[in-house]
């Protein structure tokens, strides 16, 4: 679901929110307020929780990067680290 369609969405329900109570804009509403619900109800948390098992699954842990070639000049200069994992060379 896209949140261009829930923007459209909310537009729409307070335009029918003007209209009278009367035979298309009734069921109209109805069906709009359904969707609105349901899209801050279930659809967004499940997206969370979705992104959420796709990160946990695609990244490494913390505790698996091994660091080597450390090499510290003085205490004022910045700790230069090698990563295994990643062949990067950060500065701590």
């Amino acid at each position: 679901m896209d949140v261009r369609f829930f923007f459209v969405d909310f537009i729409a329900l307070g335009w029918i929110g003007q209209n009278h109570v009367e035979a298309p804009y009734d069921i109209v509403g109805l069906l709009l307020t359904v969707y609105y619900f349901i899209f801050l109800l279930v659809i967004i948390p499940l997206m969370g929780y979705l992104e959420h098992k796709m990160i946990n699954v695609n990244s490494t842990p913390v505790s698996n990067i091994y660091i080597e070639n450390i090499s510290i000049k003085d205490s004022n200069t910045l700790k230069k680290k090698q990563c295994r994992t990643t062949k990067h060379t950060v500065f701590w």
